[in-house]
């Protein structure tokens, strides 16, 4: 049990340094263009997420049948350990990716001033890096811990996530429209050589 608790601590440190990083790094961030369609955005995607916590808890029983009841029964070591290595993974992955966006970086779809096309680190094979990994460490969440939570967490990111990216690559196209789709033609958006 003491082994699980530290698997359970791993977890919840990985996330923590996440969170701490980006609240300093959001500090140092372009100023964003005035769009009345960023604007629309921001305010959709908070409907979305709305819904999906919304649905998330509203069918915890239905998700348990599906996933099964393992949620909450012990966890072999080794799996939990997986689990606790790949959140650590999904962590770093997206303060990479993060690092490399530097001040472009929004907390939503935005064009920012002087806004550059970034092909650097981890965007020189997947365009929503920052996406990518926090999913990673949600999974692996998921695998160290006993707590369903993690399960609900993704569902929400994912959902949430695949209606930024659609915003998003919108954006870059417009932005960008001769670069950003030869950009698109040599990566995948969020799964490395699947999508």
């Amino acid at each position: 049990m003491t082994g699980f608790g530290n698997m359970d601590k791993i977890v919840y440190g990985a996330w923590i340094v996440f969170i701490l990083y980006w609240l300093v790094s959001a500090m140092n961030v372009k100023r964003e263009v005035p769009d009345a369609k960023s604007a629309i955005g921001r305010s959709f995607s908070l409907v979305r997420i709305v819904i999906a916590v919304a649905l998330t808890s509203l069918f915890p029983t239905a998700i348990t049948r599906v996933f099964g009841a393992s949620l909450g029964s012990p966890r072999d070591a080794m799996i939990r350990m997986a689990g606790a290595a790949l959140t650590i993974g999904g962590v770093l992955f997206a303060i990479w990716a993060r690092s490399h966006l530097g001040r472009n970086w929004s907390g939503h779809p935005a064009l920012k001033e002087d806004h550059e096309l970034v092909t650097s680190g981890p965007y020189g094979f997947i365009r929503h890096p920052i996406y990518t990994g926090m999913l990673t460490a949600s999974i692996g969440s998921m695998f160290a811990t006993v707590e369903s939570f993690w399960l609900y967490f993704f569902f929400i990111m994912a959902i949430a996530f695949v209606y930024r990216i659609h915003v998003e690559e919108g954006i870059m196209m417009r932005t960008f429209p001769d670069d950003y789709p030869q950009y698109r033609k040599h990566t995948n958006a969020l799964i490395p050589f699947i999508w």
